[in-house]
């Protein structure tokens, strides 16, 4: 399982990635995603990349292109999101499906330490 998804602080929802990314992994943390919007309550994410290996650049354009859709809903349930990031790879990474698509909501980049790297 790519992403682990911790729904006991909720409106918080915590994702956990780990280092092993293949397709099924991607489409499940992105169908837990559209979960979320389909219970219509707002919530916050904090991912936690810290453990996040190789990602190849095929799941940032699908990123991308998830985001996108999330824009089409009528309304957004997201409210804002925090990303843990330790790794220059995976900032890089993030800072290019941003440059893609702009987030659907407010997103801090932190570092392990919860010092503000970036906001969004």
């Amino acid at each position: 399982m790519f992403a682990h998804y911790d729904m006991t602080h909720f409106p918080s929802v915590h994702v956990n990635f780990n280092k092993n990314i293949d397709d099924q992994g991607f489409n499940d943390f992105l169908n837990k995603w559209k979960e979320l919007y389909e219970n219509k309550l707002d919530f916050n994410f904090i991912f936690n990349t810290r453990d996040m290996g190789y990602i190849p650049i095929k799941y940032c354009l699908q990123m991308a292109l998830f985001i996108y859709h999330l824009k089409q809903e009528p309304k957004q349930y997201l409210t804002y999101s925090q990303i843990i990031v330790d790794n220059i790879y995976i900032h890089n990474l993030l800072y290019l499906v941003f440059n893609i698509q702009r987030p659907v909501s407010p997103v801090q980049i932190l570092d392990c330490y919860g010092e503000l790297l970036s906001q969004l």
